[in-house]
């Protein structure tokens, strides 16, 4: 009976709120100065690499590590640390300047492994803030149950009972226990002072070596939108329990042809289920997806091209992740689904 009390109270964990400031859905705000990037660098007429922060840099990144898994094939770029060197540059050049580094667990396998990285920039005074992942709701309901009452109590920390799943060495058993719940923070996002205003690029490139062949894309943007996904990104630091910038730059609304929203966590699901719901036959929708798989969204692209909807995809074909090979799961089946469907894939 005790057994299946703890069992049913960590079952809890699937329907509790997201913590505060996540699954965020910010005002419409008008922006004068929106970019779609492509695969770009930004270089001056010399070819030299545009460092502009002066104050302030926050990155959020999923993956931000020198792991290159088994694949050879196509070479990679050691774009984690060439991020890291630019971050210590800065430091060194601004001592006075604020610059905050969110990430995932992963990068770590879950305090099996210090990342060598990451002591370098705490060791010039950059904060580095690893997400509690606990704080957010169980996604792998079957194994979470269980894990919470039999193996949460154990923590985490380094070992070499298990080979590590990405890269070479080993890791402890508790991280692999962890790494099942199948959790993470998958933000990409930069946030930068840029003269007397802040910029901000959500993208989907992590600066992660073994993903460094990989096309990107991202919108790079300004205005009081850029205030909201800065708060989005301070409510991680709160329930990680990381120290919070005392001054923070705040951008006054701006003038501009277009808007700009702000959405975090499932918000997005819910914004995406309504702009299809609302398409009619007149309209189109273009999509281009890394991983393309939750079932809502996929029954509305069908519904929306049998309602005569102009629907054209453009998947990723799944064949490697974290530098492995992969099957093609999920975008192989959905886009089975969606050609069977008559949708342009």
């Amino acid at each position: 009976m005790l057994f299946f009390l703890l069992w049913a109270a960590a079952g809890c964990h699937t329907l509790k709120p997201p913590p505060p400031g996540t699954d965020f859905a910010g005002e419409r705000h008008a922006a004068s100065h929106v970019k779609f990037l492509a695969d770009i660098t930004t270089t001056d007429a010399n070819g030299t690499r545009v460092k502009n922060a002066q104050r302030f840099i926050l990155l959020d990144m999923f993956l931000c590590n020198s792991i290159q898994g088994d694949s050879a094939v196509p070479p990679h770029r050691e774009v984690s640390g060439e991020l890291v060197d630019a971050l210590l540059a800065r430091k060194a050049a601004r001592p006075s300047m604020t610059i905050i580094l969110i990430t995932d667990p992963i990068n770590e396998f879950y305090g099996s492994q210090k990342s060598g990285q990451f002591e370098r920039l705490r060791a010039a005074g950059i904060h580095v803030t690893l997400t509690n992942l606990r704080k957010l709701r169980d996604s792998n309901v079957p194994y979470s149950f269980l894990w919470r009452p039999l193996f949460s109590w154990m923590g985490a920390g380094e070992g070499s009972l298990a080979p590590h799943p990405f890269g070479n060495g080993r890791v402890s058993v508790r991280s692999w226990l962890a790494m099942l719940n199948f959790k993470a923070n998958h933000r990409k996002v930069l946030i930068a002072d840029a003269g007397p205003r802040l910029e901000a690029i959500v993208m989907s490139a992590n600066p992660h070596d073994a993903s460094s062949a990989h096309h990107n894309i991202g919108v790079r943007f300004s205005g009081a939108a850029v205030n909201d996904l800065l708060q989005s990104e301070l409510a991680v630091l709160r329930f990680s329990n990381a120290p919070i910038p005392t001054t923070l730059p705040f951008n006054p609304p701006e003038n501009g042809p277009v808007t700009i929203q702000v959405l975090t966590e499932k918000q997005i699901q819910r914004a995406l289920l309504v702009e299809l719901k609302s398409t009619q036959g007149d309209d189109s929708v273009d999509i281009a997806m890394f991983y393309l798989s939750e079932k809502d969204v996929v029954r509305e692209i069908i519904q929306a091209h049998r309602r005569g909807v102009r629907v054209r995809v453009l998947l990723d074909p799944n064949k490697d992740a974290f530098g492995y090979k992969k099957n093609g799961i999920p975008n192989r089946t959905v886009a089975a689904r969606l050609t069977r469907a008559g949708i342009v894939v």
